[in-house]
């Protein structure tokens, strides 16, 4: 899972004809990625920085500790 820390980037599909076609734009505080932690299924797309960006990325294994933690006392 990808997290925006500062900057904008967007999320492109190329079609067939070429021409770029954007699914989504995001910015500080956005996130992307995390059903591909829970289901382990991929889209193909590319992310393309609009502007200089911080990006972190949260590994499944780190994901997954800090989710079977949640709600425990």
């Amino acid at each position: 899972m990808y997290v925006f820390f500062s900057g904008s980037l967007k999320v492109v599909q190329t079609g067939f004809d070429g021409r770029e076609k954007i699914l989504a734009i995001h910015r500080k505080g956005d996130f992307f990625g995390e059903m591909a932690l829970l289901d382990g299924k991929t889209s193909p797309a590319t992310v393309v920085a609009m502007e200089k960006a911080a990006v972190g990325l949260i590994g499944k294994a780190d994901f997954e500790e800090k989710n079977s933690r949640t709600g425990r006392s």
